[in-house]
């Protein structure tokens, strides 16, 4: 036997005596075994010591069980690391199917036959504990071998089940049950599945083909899909993109050109400029409803700022919500501009659709002192260091007071390893205010 993940449509599972797994549903599909031997070993010939059913569960992708030709029920808690045996209590004879629970983790159930052992009487085992106590719920089926179990994402009160005599059900979990149909053969059914959408069942028969037949009457109402999708549709520089998909039972998240990103109900995606995302979404009555949202990705702009005077501008294209003086809110101000004879460093703090961002910083000199202003080393050989920044203008002057060089003004570092040694001035100009120091400059 193979099943496909309910979970991830790339992962798939393989019987022979041990279980294998695939991570690759491709072309080249390769597998790997994750458990031990799950017969009873190599007694008679192989082909008796082999795994008959496989199951994962549709509300844990961990919990994977397993059934044998030689009466063993497994069951993994872990994705296939460790395997319990869980078939104490039920009869040893081949098992047909093992089939999890879809409203109820630790639910499963069971069929078996005896044919094997001339046996007729059907069995079906039903435990809500992980197999570690059976309820028998086959007492009133006729005396033919169940080759198949179908449960309903209902409840657990309504199972099909695919007999050597035709399709049965019951809508009370076992206590009663009836033959499905007026018109079908008495002759063997091996598989059934249930279409959510079209609610009906379909039946692989021998030597019939596949028939089906509508058992709306039998389920519930579906009920309509509920779909939402929430989560933020602009994005602000640095951020990801989270979207949340609820109100179904599987997920599938797909990019503009419809290439598959995702099967989780949320999403996280670094779209760096706008996105268009679509989401499929399907309940577990077979409903589907495919959502569009798009998502606008705001990049962190390069905003300089400009000092005139007594005034500080922004570009009039943004808008600006608050402005920054070393630090701290100015609280007063809010507009494109502002009016201040304060020094320090400033900044405005801007909104840009949903985003915040802050611009460049400029720096408003306040009156400078000669006294305020430290050069050092003095003497030095390669660098001079400066105690503030933000000068307007930086030049040498030799002994004799002819220029030699303008200097760069961003840095509180000044190189005048190429300067010949001897003696000079350094003028430093700020907000209309002048300074002189005098350097010694030695190699």
């Amino acid at each position: 036997p193979y099943v496909i993940s309910q979970h991830n449509p790339n992962v798939m599972y393989a019987g022979t005596y041990r279980i294998h797994k695939s991570l690759n549903n491709t072309n080249n599909v390769s597998f790997s075994p994750i458990s031990p031997d799950l017969s009873d070993g190599l007694i008679l010939a192989s082909r008796y010591h082999t795994i008959t059913a496989i199951d994962e569960s549709p509300i844990d992708s961990n919990l994977l069980f397993a059934g044998t030709v030689d009466a063993n029920v497994w069951v993994s808690k872990d994705g296939g690391n460790n395997w319990l045996k869980i078939d104490q209590g039920i009869p040893e004879y081949y098992i047909t199917d093992v089939k999890s629970s879809k409203v109820n983790r630790d639910a499963i159930f069971v069929s078996i036959s005896g044919y094997k052992d001339n046996v007729n009487i059907p069995h079906l085992h039903y435990s809500a504990n992980l197999g570690k106590s059976w309820q028998k719920l086959s007492a009133t089926l006729p005396n033919l071998g169940i080759n198949h179990v179908e449960i309903t994402y209902f409840n657990d009160d309504i199972i099909f089940v695919a007999t050597d005599g035709g399709v049965y059900y019951s809508k009370t979990r076992g206590d009663k049950w009836k033959r499905l149909g007026n018109n079908m053969p008495v002759f063997p059914v091996y598989d059934i599945e249930i279409d959510y959408r079209l609610r009906r069942l379909v039946a692989g028969t021998h030597a019939r083909s596949i028939m089906s037949i509508s058992i709306d009457t039998i389920l519930p109402d579906s009920g309509t899909i509920v779909s939402l999708i929430k989560g933020d549709t602009v994005l602000c520089a640095g951020e990801n993109v989270k979207l949340t998909a609820i109100g179904g039972q599987k997920y599938k998240w797909m990019d503009a050109s419809y290439a598959v990103i995702g099967y989780d109900a949320v999403l996280q995606d670094s779209p760096g400029g706008k996105a268009t995302y679509f989401c499929e979404i399907a309940n577990r009555l077979g409903g589907r409803d495919t959502l569009r949202i798009s998502v606008k990705y705001v990049k962190k702009p390069n905003i300089p700022l400009q000092l005139d005077k007594d005034s500080i501008f922004v570009s009039r294209q943004y808008q600006v919500t608050h402005w920054v003086k070393d630090g701290n809110y100015v609280l007063e101000q809010h507009g494109n501009y502002l009016i201040t004879d304060q020094a320090g460093v400033y900044s405005a703090e801007l909104q840009i659709e949903a985003c915040k961002f802050e611009s460049q910083s400029i720096e408003v000199p306040g009156e400078l002192k000669d006294e305020e202003l430290v050069l050092y080393p003095n003497p030095a050989k390669d660098h001079i260091r400066i105690n503030k920044s933000g000068f307007e203008e930086i030049s040498v002057f030799s002994l004799e007071g002819k220029f030699i060089k303008d200097l760069p003004t961003g840095t509180t570092q000044l190189g005048i390893k190429n300067l010949p040694n001897g003696t000079y001035f350094f003028r430093f100009k700020i907000g209309g205010k002048t300074v002189v120091k005098k350097i010694v400059k030695a190699d």
